[in-house]
């Protein structure tokens, strides 16, 4: 073979190389498929046609980056019927614009669902504009954020999914938690449920719904709890009476030789996990009859009137009370 023919068979080599490595889908974060990269200039007004197959039925997820906001339309067809899939107008005012602060690059997100075939995409700008857009297939090993929860009656919690998108969600018993299309659920009575979210991609996952009173739980102390010559004060249960009131029942255990009548300058705090003040009760003297090496319960009230904050907002499962008196003893 002479030097010209080797030549030529070297240059149609690497022409197919470059035309079989125009592009290769890769894993995205290690669970997503990049099926479509794409980076160009568009011009105002002038729609930008792609191609591209998915060999599943599959969750999408169509990202457009830009260095400035501006309007934008796009539309899926079906490639052999023609027929429109998803369609799209995004204002260059639109809510969904997602600016990040790292690149400083506008990014929008637009999640959909489409079944195994072959399809274009077509879109255009509002102005002429440099971008980048990816089309991403979602894995199928989608994801609840939760397994299993506990909530308190009265309050919420939302679930998530990673992966896949949300197509409706359903309570196994809506009298003790019901749940939104959105994934949010509202804790009615106390009890369990199974919270089950179906996918676009036909997939079910489950999370179990344990709904829990709204009261606070600590340690029953008794004088085994407490050092030898001194007396401590733990609460053990606060609740809300039908009227309202905060009820905080607590423990005083005396582990020493002297009987206790009296509790000076008492002080009960009540707040949320983040500190938040939610209620206090202080007396000057508190009395007791307590003998040596016993303990007893006690509980005050703390009327609705005197809430910090409104009763709605109040979990007391998460709560902390703390008791002081004269002689500093406090327990949390």
């Amino acid at each position: 073979m002479n030097n010209t023919k080797k030549k030529i068979i070297t240059i149609m080599i690497c022409a197919l190389m470059i035309v079989t490595s125009v592009y290769i889908p890769t894993t995205a974060n290690a669970a997503n498929t990049n099926i479509m990269h794409k980076s160009t200039t568009a011009f105002a007004g002038a729609p930008i046609n792609y191609n591209f197959s998915i060999n599943r039925d599959s969750d999408l997820r169509f990202i457009v980056r830009l260095e400035t906001r501006t309007g934008l339309r796009f539309t899926i067809k079906d490639s052999v019927l023609g027929t429109s899939l998803v369609t799209d107008s995004i204002s260059t005012g639109d809510s969904r614009w997602n600016y990040q602060k790292k690149t400083g690059i506008f990014e929008l997100k637009h999640d959909m669902h489409l079944e195994k075939g072959d399809y274009i995409l077509e879109i255009a700008f509002d102005q002429d504009i440099n971008f980048e857009m990816t089309m991403d297939q979602l894995s199928l090993d989608a994801k609840l954020n939760k397994s299993s929860i506990s909530i308190t009656k009265g309050f919420t919690d939302t679930l998530k999914v990673t992966g896949g998108k949300i197509k409706s969600c359903s309570s196994s018993n809506t009298k003790v938690a019901t749940v939104s299309n959105n994934g949010k659920i509202i804790a009615k009575a106390t009890g369990t449920a199974k919270i089950k979210v179906k996918l676009t991609n036909g997939k079910t996952l489950t999370c179990k719904v344990d709904v829990k009173p709204n009261q606070y739980s600590g340690k029953n102390i008794t004088v085994t709890d407490t050092l030898l010559n001194t007396y401590q004060m733990k609460a053990y249960k606060a609740s809300f009476d039908k009227k309202g009131n905060l009820v905080v029942n607590f423990k005083i255990a005396n582990n020493g030789s002297g009987r206790i009548t009296t509790i000076s300058n008492l002080k009960i705090a009540v707040t949320t996990s983040n500190k938040s003040q939610i209620a206090t009760y202080k007396k000057a003297s508190f009395a007791v009859n307590l003998n040596s090496y016993k303990d007893k319960t006690y509980s005050i009230t703390i009327p609705k009137s005197s809430l910090k904050m409104n009763q709605k907002n109040i979990d007391l499962r998460t709560a902390k009370i703390k008791i002081s008196d004269a002689n500093a003893n406090s327990e949390l």
